[in-house]
């Protein structure tokens, strides 16, 4: 008897603190839930302020690229709103990002919480069936194998009493028994019910909101990607309309006109750098020529007024003459040099107005936005950008994961 009343005393012992940390697991589980819920929400509140911020810079440069390409609105107007959309679609895969975070925290707490109730049950089952199988292995069938197999030899009616009373203890630990396994059973069927609903609230949770969630998700980044995509193909082509603008346009230089007219594509940048190479060349010879005439004309000069000083008349007239044809190729060589300047003069101004749009123009290139949103969101965790945003550029590639 003292040892199935010290086995039932543990087992009521174990059962309340299962019910105790039963119920502190609840409560944990109610934390970090709200935990959870707050965490995310601080985040989507920080990110959506400082991507509004950085919006507004966007909208900025974009305004100024407009001021700067009145001229060529057509080929400006549609990459600007495409631009504009890339950080909406951006944050817009954030903020599914984190609703679907918050659902899959809350499954996964919720499936927590159900393996915690079945932990439950099958230990209330187990308690059950121990007190169930001490109940019939213990005291009772060997109290009832004494008393028939061996009667008592000596009739008194103190033994009788004995026996009686000791068949009553037996009778009320087996109700006391009996009584517990029918509150653990009870226990046991209310557990199952409070499993039942978490099941369905899992399942609703897990089908209703996180399944079309992710799906959103799922969609909201192929859309972005494809919109990224989009952008960067649009950048190439204004770029190469912002180029066209200059291209095949008639220069104030005729020597400017003919550098031009060489070209293969009527002046890009590129070209232009080519030609203002090759004329800087020409330049310094031509600089270079001009120095050699000059000392040949005042070497001239130095030999005339010798003839004249020595009153030596005899080459004077020979040394008029070449004076006269280094005069000449001085005056031809410096028009030529003067000619080269302004027509390098002029294709400078175009390409400083062109490198001017170029460098607007790479200011608002689709990888510049992706890296400031990248700069903002993955600035304390990067694996946040990473699954929720997901966007590579050349200066952006997407981590190696380190082999485990």
């Amino acid at each position: 008897m003292v040892f199935k009343w010290i086995t039932s005393y543990l087992a009521r012992r174990s059962l309340e603190k299962h019910r105790l940390a039963t119920e502190w697991k609840v409560k944990e589980y109610e934390q970090k839930a709200e935990s959870v819920h707050r965490r995310l929400k601080a985040q989507a509140d920080n990110y959506q302020a400082e991507l509004q911020a950085l919006a507004q810079q966007r909208e900025a440069d974009l305004q100024l690229l407009q001021e700067k390409l009145e001229d060529h609105a057509i080929h400006t107007s549609s990459y600007v709103e495409q631009l504009a959309q890339l950080q909406t679609r951006m944050l817009g895969c954030l903020e599914h990002w984190l609703v679907k975070s918050t659902l899959e925290a809350r499954v996964e707490l919720q499936r927590e919480q159900i393996q915690g109730v079945r932990n439950e049950i099958d230990l209330l089952l187990e308690i059950a069936e121990d007190i169930r199988r001490l109940g019939k292995m213990q005291e009772h069938d060997q109290w009832r194998s004494i008393i028939e197999g061996r009667p008592p030899r000596v009739d008194t009616p103190e033994i009788h009493e004995y026996i009686r009373g000791a068949e009553a203890e037996l009778a009320r630990e087996t109700k006391d028994s009996q009584r517990e396994i029918r509150r653990l059973l009870s226990q046991v069927r209310t557990l199952r019910v409070q499993l039942r609903r978490l099941r369905e609230a899992y399942a609703t949770i897990r089908d209703q909101d996180l399944t079309p969630t992710r799906e959103r998700f799922r969609q909201s980044r192929a859309e972005l990607r494809e919109h990224f995509q989009g952008c960067r193909t649009r950048w190439m082509e204004l770029q190469n309309a912002l180029d066209a603008c200059y291209r095949n346009r008639v220069a104030e230089s005729e020597l400017a006109n003919e550098w031009l007219a060489e070209t293969a594509n009527g002046g890009n940048y590129h070209e232009l750098q080519q030609i203002l190479l090759d004329a800087q060349q020409e330049s310094n010879e031509i600089n270079d020529q001009q120095d050699l005439l000059s000392d040949r004309m005042n070497a001239i000069k130095s030999r005339i007024n010798a003839a004249h000083q020595n009153r030596d008349y005899s080459e004077l007239d020979g040394l008029k003459g070449q004076r006269t044809i280094i005069f000449e190729q001085l005056k031809e060589n410096g028009a030529r040099g003067y000619e080269v300047r302004q027509a390098m003069k002029e294709l400078r101004d175009r390409r400083a107005k062109m490198r001017d749009l170029r460098t607007l123009i790479e200011r608002l290139h689709p990888a510049e936005t992706v890296q400031s949103v990248f700069e903002r969101v993955g600035k304390d965790d990067p694996d946040l950008y990473w699954s929720a945003i997901g966007l590579t550029t050349k200066a952006l590639p997407r981590p190696v994961k380190e082999a485990s």
